[in-house]
């Protein structure tokens, strides 16, 4: 169970965190300080008005979650049938022995997104047992968690927080294709009726572009790929809510 603990953090209290990290003896919380400044970064520049970091919080196992705020994307949601959303909050889960282990990421509130990749209690897989261990993992995880990448594909050295938020934009804005084996057995269904079908309705994305410039055309095969084949309370230290944030 998440809580929230509201302030009145200024911009300049969440750069302190990756001041911290930065000067830790730890080469793992120097990890997370460089590409959470990454993060921060893009929110200003590339990312301006499509993405926002609006909390930074304790987690389980001394992990480190950060509050995200996407918009601009245009995606599934489900009111009583498929209609389309652009605005979602998610908390990206950074574990203590980050980069080593691949980030979560957990949609929250109303709405979240209708998607192969993320769970949805309305749409659960008729038989989990037909779900890998790693996806079955997932289910415990509860409404809203997503897999947008296997931990296999995870690569310590090349992959980072950004390219973890681009992947999901693009799962959102439909450009991944979903994988036969799913988390919302009904989202599949109905984003594979929408890939055959001649004229695709509702249009979704467009998704992030892509972190680096200098990569976006030669991006790594498990992100590029169009087929692929998913504790302790938190206190949270929250920054001010940019206009027309959160």
């Amino acid at each position: 169970m998440i809580s929230e603990k509201k302030s009145n953090e200024t911009e300049g209290g969440r750069f302190e965190v990756v001041r911290i990290l930065a000067a830790s003896e730890n080469v793992c919380d120097r990890r997370k300080g460089h590409d959470l400044a990454e993060l921060f970064e893009l929110s200003r520049g590339k990312w301006k008005d499509r993405f926002w970091i609006f909390g930074l919080g304790r987690g389980e196992r001394r992990s480190l979650v950060v509050l995200c705020l996407l918009r601009g994307v245009r995606s599934l949601i489900w009111e009583n049938g498929v209609s389309v959303g652009d605005s979602f909050k998610f908390a990206l889960t950074i574990s203590y022995d980050y980069p080593l282990s691949l980030p979560g990421i957990t949609f929250l509130g109303s709405p979240i997104p209708f998607n192969p990749h993320v769970i949805d209690e309305r749409f659960l897989p008729v038989d989990s047992a037909s779900l890998s261990p790693e996806l079955r993992a997932y289910m415990y995880g509860g409404r809203g968690r997503a897999c947008y990448l296997r931990a296999s594909q995870w690569n310590a050295s090349e992959d980072n927080l950004a390219v973890c938020v681009w992947q999901m934009s693009r799962i959102l804005a439909g450009t991944v294709y979903p994988e036969e084996v799913s988390l919302n057995p009904k989202a599949r269904d109905f984003m594979l009726q929408r890939k055959d079908a001649v004229r695709e309705e509702p249009e979704l994305g467009p998704p992030l572009p892509y972190p680096v410039e200098a990569q976006e055309t030669g991006t790594r095969e498990a992100f590029a790929t169009e087929e692929e084949d998913g504790g302790d309370a938190l206190e949270w230290v929250e920054e001010e809510e940019k206009e027309n944030g959160a």
